[in-house]
């Protein structure tokens, strides 16, 4: 029980008051209207400032990219990118072919077809 109340206290679902040893809790009508109309507030500010914040990152972006020099030096470490994953893509085809091979896999096989 006293955790269920302690969830709805944190919640700011019930208000709580210690008097003397005795915790009292109550909730007025009311209140969970006023808390919910709060949240709804805040999620919308939030909302908002994501908002101005993603339309000035793309205006970031966009002056960035006016910004940008298409030198020598970045053309070609984008063609070496290129030839990178084209590499990396053959090794991982040529890999596959032998994963039939591979003593890992032959293992968990013989236990998955005995059990």
């Amino acid at each position: 029980a006293v955790v269920s109340t302690q969830s709805l206290v944190d919640d700011d679902m019930v208000c709580a008051e210690k008097i003397g040893t005795s915790n009292y809790f109550w909730c007025f009508p009311s209140q969970a209207v006023l808390s919910r109309k709060r949240k709804l507030e805040e999620i919308t500010t939030e909302v908002e400032g994501l908002k101005k914040r993603k339309a000035n990152n793309g205006a970031a972006i966009e002056e960035a990219k006016k910004l940008r020099v298409e030198g020598a030096e970045r053309s070609e470490l984008l063609e070496e990118i290129g030839v990178k994953e084209k590499m990396l893509a053959a090794v991982t085809n040529e890999v596959l072919k032998y994963k039939e091979c591979d003593p890992e896999v032959l293992g968990q096989l013989i236990i998955r077809n005995f059990t």
